[in-house]
């Protein structure tokens, strides 16, 4: 039987997702869905993690974390469903540990192996599928990225950025923020994957996760 036990990996990718990954492999279930408590402002990228699928594949993990596996399964399912697993393996990472040359990576390793998300993603598919985390892949390609939508500002000439929380069932993005002159223009970003040119679909509504405490 596979047991929920996350393996080592690298934490030193810029953000939260390192110190997510970090709270949750030591046990700190408390630790790690504390992060996800304050609801973040909308001009802020949503919790200081990377992408909107680890968002909720680390609320998975919370919820995994608390032994609650229906909830972790219908975030897991959530999260795979709206963003797929392309972007899992991302070559410029692990660093080796250790390492302060950021060009010191670790290359004898399965791709995505040693990197936080796809660690996560073996660990979770792992327990919910009942498979070796050893063999599951991790694909390389575009990062999903977050919803996000563009406001001219009131005073300057620079715009406004405007994200969308994937943890909830409304569109953050279009929220205008007070000092924007407008609403934006058909220029603004629906979501679209590097190199794909297609908007990423709209979350379904997710289930209230158990990661918020």
């Amino acid at each position: 039987m596979y047991t929920w036990s996350l393996p080592p990996s690298d934490l030193s990718p810029i953000g939260n997702d390192g110190p997510a990954y970090g709270a949750l492999r030591s046990g700190d279930c408390a630790g790690a869905g504390s992060r996800f408590s304050v609801v973040p402002s909308p001009q802020d990228i949503p919790y200081g993690l990377s992408n909107p699928r680890v968002v909720i594949l680390l609320s998975a993990g919370v919820a995994m974390c608390r032994a609650d596996e229906p909830a972790a399964g219908s975030l897991f399912s959530l999260a795979i469903d709206q963003w797929g697993t392309a972007g899992l393996d991302k070559p410029w990472y692990p660093q080796r540990p250790g390492a302060t040359d950021p060009e010191d990576r670790v290359t004898d390793r399965p791709p995505g192996y040693g990197e936080a998300e796809c660690d996560l993603y073996r660990t979770l598919t792992s327990v919910l599928e009942q498979v070796d985390p050893d063999g599951v892949e991790c694909p390389g390609g575009p990062v999903p990225e977050y919803r996000t939508r563009d406001y001219p500002a009131a005073a300057g000439d620079y715009t406004i950025t405007v994200y969308d929380n994937p943890l909830t069932l409304d569109d953050e993005s279009l929220i205008v923020p007070e000092d924007a002159a407008q609403p934006p223009t058909d220029q603004e970003s629906e979501g679209e994957i590097e190199g794909e040119g297609e908007p990423a679909p709209a979350p379904e509504p997710a289930p209230e996760p158990s990661a918020t405490p």
